[in-house]
């Protein structure tokens, strides 16, 4: 290879380099701004959790958005993975905009006071999500069948709300059916059967929690497929 051509080769390597290190800023900015429009939904943080929240374009002494309070990115600080802000007391609504963390695989709001409906956006996030937790809020509305695209989900906390509707057919019968461990939709007002069908078979499945809630009809024949199932709690329902 002649120098030119070496020349040529070097200068290329260094383009590409540049380029891909700003994509990466602007997926992690990206990130930020998610989280920012996210907290801008939150009208009470009683224990200053979130204080740590600032964008760095708007203050010097702000600290990257990988060391925010519950907030944890990959390894090379590139995207947000982890979003754990759980028993602080939050009040507010869920901003869609949560979901505009595409590589979230930890959702955990629980033990807070968050109002308003579940956004059905976060149904998007089925690629990577794992874990969803918004448990003891006070959350209420149908739980959205978006839900049911969370084909990666292993664990599902919604219990102890005020949701109300039938839980969705696609929340317990899609492609998670090989990866959901844990379902806990207790302690709500929830209507209609248990919507296991024979076809769907939750075979990884662990606990199972539906107390205290209004479901009528039979326990599904098909839970017998489920031969990892350690406990079901199934009381103060109207089964039959």
């Amino acid at each position: 290879m002649d120098s030119c051509s070496l020349l040529s080769f070097s200068f290329l390597i260094i383009v590409m380099t540049v380029l891909a290190s700003k994509d990466k800023d602007e997926l992690i900015k990206r990130d930020q701004n998610s989280l920012l429009s996210f907290r801008s939904s939150i009208v009470s943080d009683p224990h200053n959790s979130l204080s740590t929240w600032v964008s760095s374009s708007t203050s010097s002494s702000s600290v990257d958005v990988c060391n925010w309070f519950g907030v944890k990115c990959n390894n090379d600080s590139t995207r947000v993975i982890e979003l754990d802000i759980s028993g602080q007391d939050l009040r507010g609504e869920i901003s869609p905009s949560i979901a505009n963390l595409t590589a979230l695989t930890v959702l955990d709001l629980s033990r807070n006071l968050f109002t308003g409906e579940i956004p059905r956006e976060i149904g998007s996030l089925h690629k990577t999500l794992k874990q969803l937790s918004l448990s003891e809020n006070l959350l209420q509305g149908n739980i959205p069948h978006e839900l049911g695209s969370l084909n990666r989900l292993v664990y599902l906390d919604l219990g102890t709300n005020r949701l109300t509707g039938q839980i969705p057919v696609e929340l317990f019968c899609n492609g998670s059916s090989s990866s959901l461990q844990y379902i806990d939709i207790s302690n709500n007002s929830l209507t209609g059967e248990i919507p296991l069908k024979n076809h769907c078979h939750l075979r990884e499945l662990r606990f199972l929690l539906l107390w205290s809630n209004k479901l009528v009809g039979d326990v599904p024949p098909s839970l017998s497929n489920s031969t990892n199932l350690k406990w079901i709690d199934l009381e103060s329902n109207l089964l039959t």
